[in-house]
């Protein structure tokens, strides 16, 4: 192998190095984000289950609660994007929790497919080069 490829190869391996990185982080922010929405999920069925005008604690903040009247506890707030905030029945809250989640599965399979090609491809470059 030549000086010339064999700088090549180390330049590709430390590109897929920094590829692995990158997927790993967003594999990180995914499955963080899967956790939020299952939680969410858990605590709109726990909601169906309250009654009008029964106390319930909301969180406003880590590790902080404020006691409220629940008014509707039929129907829930979506932020789908910064400027746009729909409600929508609570069933129709958790069938779209679950499709972002079904997605979000999708995301880290096919993270998970790179990560394996890539780490594959970086073992056989880190083989060549030792070989030199």
């Amino acid at each position: 192998m030549t000086n010339e490829k064999g700088e090549e190869k180390r330049v590709r391996a430390i590109k897929i190095m920094n590829q692995l990185e990158s997927l790993r982080q967003q594999a990180a922010i995914l499955a963080a984000t899967h956790n939020e929405l299952v939680l969410t999920k858990q605590t709109l069925q726990r909601l169906k289950d309250l009654k009008e005008d029964e106390k319930a604690l909301l969180p406003i903040g880590p590790n902080f609660m404020v006691k409220v009247n629940l008014v509707d506890k039929d129907h829930v707030l979506y932020q789908v994007n910064p400027e746009l905030v729909v409600e929508m029945k609570i069933d129709s809250a958790i069938k779209e929790i679950d499709r972002m989640v079904e997605r979000i599965r999708n995301d880290l399979k096919r993270i998970d497919e790179i990560s394996l090609k890539l780490r594959k491809e970086l073992e056989t470059i880190l083989k060549e080069i030792e070989k030199k």
